[in-house]
Parts: structure tokens; sequence; C-alpha cells
């Protein structure tokens, strides 16, 4: 189980030329093996328990994603693991509701419960996690990983200086700018 879960959390946080990891767990990909990606399954498919189980698997060095339990053979023994993958939905307060509500879905976490099938069928085993987006993708080395990544576009800003194609805002919240030639200031009032 404890491998399972550090497979998922290995895949939330990688990313490649084709898709962020954290995707790869908010929308799993629907591919059966040998293949994988898919398109992504709608949100009511991903949620029940029991239904739509996952495997891990190392594929070229990387944990990968597929749709469908697995079986592991033990000496003798074969056990079925299966990742299930369930949105979840904040209150009010931002505490994780008992069943998920799409009304107050939260898009940045995601509960993650592994379950282990003995041989005999019963006891079944589980762990659960919930795993937060902690990490936003660059789409490109000079883009900063913020959502406003320079000083223009703000929201209800009113521009204080405007030069060199640039804003400095001063309407919206935020500490204000002072500008002297060669350097910039933040300063509070």
């Amino acid at each position: 189980m404890q491998e399972a879960l550090e497979a998922v959390k290995s895949i939330v946080n990688s990313n490649d030329a084709t898709s962020q990891g954290w995707n790869r767990i908010y929308c799993p990909p629907d591919a059966v093996e040998p293949g994988e990606g898919g398109t992504c399954s709608a949100a009511g498919a991903k949620g029940a328990p029991d239904s739509n189980p996952y495997k891990v698997k190392v594929v070229g060095s990387v944990w990968k994603l597929y749709q469908g339990a697995e079986t592991i053979t033990i000496g003798t023994e074969t056990y079925i693991r299966a990742v299930h993958i369930e949105n979840v939905s904040r209150d009010s307060s931002g505490q994780i509701e008992s069943s998920y509500n799409a009304s107050n879905d939260d898009p940045f976490t995601q509960k993650i419960i592994v379950k282990v099938t003995p041989p005999s069928g019963t006891p079944v085993v589980s762990i659960v996690s919930f795993i937060t987006r902690s990490i936003k993708k660059q789409t490109s080395p000079s883009q900063a990983p913020a959502v406003q990544s320079d000083w223009s576009g703000g929201i209800n800003c009113t521009p204080v200086v405007t030069s060199f194609g640039t804003e400095y805002c001063s309407s919206d919240g935020n500490e204000d700018v002072t500008i002297t030639s060669g350097s910039i200031k933040i300063h509070t009032q």
C-alpha cells in the first residue's frame, strides 16, 4: 500500500513535455495497458470509492498511472492492489467534507485510497491520504510560477507610473512602489 501511495506522490510531482503531474491525478488516464494517456474521466466517474480503480507501474524509470487494479504475487499468494482517486470538497470553514459535494469542489486536493485484497478476499486493508497541489508548472523558462508574472494586468489596478511598458499599482491592496532610476523600492505607508 505504501509503495502505491508513494508512487502516486511521485506522479503528482512529475512534469514532462506533455503534461503536469497533478493533471494525471486530477484527471486520470482512461488508458488500458500498454498505452497511456487517454481522455479525462468525468468528475463523477472518478469519485466512487470502489469503482474506477487504477494501478501504478514503473515505465522507463518513472511511475505511470493506468486504469484497472493489479495483481501482485508474493510466493504462492496473489493479492489485488487498487488505487482509488476521489475529488474533495470543503465546507465554508475550509474543512474537508465527509461526502463529496460538487458545489464545494476543491480542485487542489484529491483523496487517494490504496486497497489491498488478500488471497482469502478478507479483510481488505486500505490506507487513505490527501494530496494537495503545491506546484504550478511553468510553460516556459522565463515564466514565473505566479499568476501575474509582471507588473501589469493586476486586479483593480490603477497605474501609478507607466514606463517602459509596465505598470506599478497602488490601489490593489498590496505594497506601494517607489521608483528611483535604476532601482525599485517597495514601501508601506
